[in-house]
C-alpha cells in the first residue's frame, strides 16, 4: 500500500502541478505508529501480568493506543485544526485542545 500511495503522490504532482510534503504525509503518521505500538505492546504485557487475563489487558491496551495514537497525530501536527474539526465531535475537540 505505501508504494501505491507514493506513486500516486507522484502521479497527482505531475498531472495536477500540487506538491506534496511528504513528511507530514507519511513520515509524521509512520512516527506516531511506531511509538504507539510500543505504548500498545508496554500495556498489554503490563495489564496482562497484573491481571493475567488476556481479554481485559488486550481491550484496554486497545483504549490506549486510540488515545496514544490520536494524542501523538495532534502533538507531532499530523492533522491541522481544519482537519480536526471535519471530524465527528472535531469542533469540540479542537476547541478543548487546540
Amino acid at each position: 500500500p505505501l508504494v501505491v500511495c507514493l506513486l500516486n503522490c507522484v502521479q497527482i504532482s505531475k498531472r495536477v502541478g500540487y506538491s506534496f510534503n511528504i513528511g507530514v504525509l507519511f513520515a509524521r503518521p509512520f512516527i506516531a505508529s511506531f511509538i504507539m505500538g510500543i505504548f500498545t505492546f508496554i500495556s498489554y504485557h503490563l495489564i496482562y501480568r497484573l491481571t493475567g487475563l488476556i481479554i481485559i489487558a488486550t481491550a484496554i491496551s486497545i483504549i490506549v493506543s486510540i488515545v496514544c495514537y490520536f494524542i501523538l497525530l495532534l502533538k507531532l501536527k499530523c492533522l491541522t485544526k481544519e482537519e480536526l474539526c471535519q471530524l465527528p465531535f472535531g469542533r469540540k475537540i479542537a476547541s478543548k485542545l487546540l
